[in-house]
């Protein structure tokens, strides 16, 4: 084990993506502006994308890829294992935990949105409601979701209303 650390531990010094973990502030607010994406309309009755997804998840990061999202939370797990290396390794987990997240999220936008524009084609109100039913399914957007997140809105406003 112990000739196998260095080795693992070159491998993942070279592997890892330097600029995920040395963004400056301009940087991260300059890759934040790029990736706010405009929503396109949604139909009055339509589901909505902001009841039913937790708030910082309403427009997810899209430049991450899920292979290096993997890649770096098995390293993290394996830099865990050792006393010396866990308080890298630990980070590396939470940082790719949350990549993993944006991509999820960031494919059910997209089959979303899809969904709504097949939907505008339906005329008949009765299968266009079966359609959105069924685009929540794909979606997984249970109406467990949609309370929880109804009620975090409230709190939200309620808040905004306070202050």
């Amino acid at each position: 084990m112990r000739k196998l650390l260095p080795i693992l531990l070159a491998i993942l010094l070279f592997s890892v993506n330097a600029p995920a973990f040395a963004m400056s502030v301009e940087e991260s607010e300059a890759e934040g502006l790029r990736d706010m994406r405009i929503q396109p309309m949604e139909p009055t009755d339509a589901p909505k994308w902001v009841e039913y997804v937790p708030t910082k998840y309403h427009n997810p990061r899209t430049n991450f890829k899920k292979g290096t999202a993997i890649a770096e939370l098995a390293s993290g797990i394996v830099l865990t294992d050792l006393l010396l290396t866990a308080p890298i390794g630990i980070p590396m987990i939470c940082h790719s935990t949350t990549k993993l997240k944006n991509i999820g999220w960031a494919d059910k936008k997209n089959k979303y949105f899809e969904g709504l524009e097949e939907a505008k084609n339906i005329n008949n109100s009765n299968e266009r409601q079966d359609h959105y039913d069924k685009l929540l399914k794909k979606c997984k957007m249970t109406e467990k979701k949609h309370k929880q997140q109804l009620k975090r809105l409230e709190k939200e406003n309620k808040k905004a209303n306070d202050v």
